[in-house]
């Protein structure tokens, strides 16, 4: 299956309810993401992994550390840019 190489993802207040801190494959985001691509490989490590490919977001990382650390998050939509593998 191919990505694209941008992704919005919309985590909504019941992805933020019954998503799981420190639990790469069920935060809000990974669940969010699960609604999209339900046959796919995903967790969150402040990156998002969808079947091997990596996406970044600075407002993801920002979200997922808040969330982990028992702060308050609202439902928002996240953009993430695939991580290319040229450096």
């Amino acid at each position: 299956m191919g990505y694209p190489e941008t992704l919005r993802v919309d985590v909504s207040q019941y992805c933020i309810d019954n998503g799981q801190p420190e639990e790469t494959t069920s935060c809000p985001i990974a669940l969010a993401v699960r609604k999209m691509y339900p046959d796919s490989s995903i967790s969150v490590d402040g990156d998002l992994n969808i079947d091997g490919y990596r996406y970044f977001s600075d407002v993801a990382m920002e979200f997922v550390s808040k969330f982990d650390s028992g702060m308050s998050v609202q439902p928002q939509a996240i953009i993430f840019t695939m991580e290319s593998d040229e450096d």
